[in-house]
């Protein structure tokens, strides 16, 4: 992201990003925060407030594939055999619209495009390497009430690791998929979110 910044001539720039991309937020908004305006964090919740919720609420159920994902060769098998039947199903399952789960898929099924997928799982850090600290700029974190992965207890404990501004957006009849389920709501929470700083 700094590089990203950089070869665009920016100094700052709002940041949005939704899973993996979320996590790539805090983590510059927190180590970097000069170059982030804003953040917007939708679907995922401050890692500290993550690892929170595994040891005291649904989390750790909700978050059992991680573990499968993070072994070597064996989820690429398993979700790409029969032409992505596991990947399709799990897809499926977790309230992605049916008119991009073929989609997604297929982009999955091209030469190293899962594997890339899940090397974002298999590089998790150690507990307590380089840890996500609070965020120091204002914040808006979007979250789908029907999430499949991540529960209420890690969202609502958000809250204690930002200090800055902070709004908390919850879309009561959205799963995880919100840029897919929700694009109108979403861009308009981070129209307003943006407009807030200027």
């Amino acid at each position: 992201m700094l590089a990203l910044l950089q070869a665009a001539g920016l100094e700052s720039a709002h940041v949005v990003g939704h899973d993996w991309g979320g996590i790539v937020g805090w983590a510059l908004a927190a180590w970097h925060p000069w170059r982030v305006r804003t953040l917007t964090a939708l679907s995922v919740p401050h890692p500290a407030a993550m690892a929170q919720a595994l040891g005291h609420s649904d989390q750790a159920l909700r978050s059992a594939y991680v573990g499968f994902f993070q072994l070597p060769a064996a989820p690429e098998a398993v979700l790409l055999a029969g032409g992505g039947t596991g990947l399709r199903r799990m897809l499926r399952r977790s309230g992605l619209p049916e008119a991009l789960v073929d989609r997604y898929v297929e982009r999955m099924r091209e030469p190293g495009a899962l594997t890339a997928a899940l090397n974002w799982y298999r590089a998790l850090p150690l507990a307590g390497r380089d840890p996500v600290g609070r965020v120091r700029v204002p914040t808006l974190h979007v979250w789908g009430a029907q999430d499949t992965f991540l529960g209420r207890a890690a969202t609502e404990a958000t809250r204690q690791f930002v200090a800055a501004p902070y709004a908390l957006e919850v879309l009561e009849d959205v799963d995880h998929w919100l840029p897919e389920l929700a694009a109108e709501r979403v861009g308009e929470l981070v129209t307003a979110h943006v407009r807030t700083s200027d």
